[in-house]
């Protein structure tokens, strides 16, 4: 939590289970103006209509395909100003 009052953090990928605290605790454990885009990731799909009720960005099912991944990272780029000056390509 340190990082996100020392740095500005604009897109959190964030686990549902952690160690000592969940991932929808954590989230909401952040004061809104504190909160970057948040993704969540996880292999439990009952936690995904209380993280859209937390109005995260997107919630990525593991194993995450980087196809899926990148769906992801550009959904974020679009609602960013910096979305359109960045170029991802796929490694070969």
């Amino acid at each position: 939590m340190a990082v996100l009052s020392e740095q500005q953090v604009d897109l959190l990928f964030l686990d549902i289970q952690m160690p000592g605290m969940s991932g929808v605790t954590f989230l909401k454990s952040l004061k809104l103006h504190q909160r970057p885009m948040v993704v969540f990731t996880t292999a439990y799909h009952e936690y995904a209509l209380q993280g859209f009720e937390l109005n995260v960005l997107d919630y990525l099912m593991k194993p995450i395909s980087f196809e899926r991944f990148l769906k992801t990272v550009y959904k974020a780029l679009s609602q960013t100003q910096i979305g359109t000056s960045i170029t991802i390509t796929q490694p070969k």
